[in-house]
C-alpha cells in the first residue's frame, strides 16, 4: 500500500536525512520525495510503499525532535481500477 505523509518541521540540516532514516528502520520504501523550506519551517510531502501499518511509521516521525506535525493520506488501489485516498491523523 502507498501512503503519502506530509511533514512540517523546523529548519535544520539534518533533518531530512534523519526522516529517511526512520523511514528505511520501520520498512518502508521511499518511492517520491519533494520538500520546501519557507524561513524557519520545512514543508516535507513522501510517498512511501510498505505492507507494514502506517501508523507505525507516523508515530516515530511524530517523536522526532524537531518535527512540526504529521499528516498522512492513504492510497488504496479500489477494485475499479481508482485510486482511493483515505487520510489519517
Amino acid at each position: 500500500m502507498k501512503h503519502h505523509v506530509h511533514i512540517q518541521a523546523q529548519s535544520q540540516p539534518e533533518l531530512i536525512e534523519r526522516l529517511f532514516r526512520v523511514i528505511r528502520h520501520r520498512g518502508f520504501l521511499a518511492t517520491e520525495c519533494h520538500f520546501q523550506q519557507e524561513s524557519n519551517e520545512t514543508q516535507i510531502k513522501v510517498t512511501v510503499s510498505s505492507q507494514r501499518s502506517i501508523s507505525l511509521l507516523i508515530n516515530q516521525l511524530r517523536k522526532q525532535w524537531g518535527v512540526i506535525d504529521v499528516q498522512c493520506q492513504s492510497i488504496s488501489i479500489a477494485s475499479d481500477s481508482h485510486d482511493e485516498l483515505r487520510t489519517i491523523s
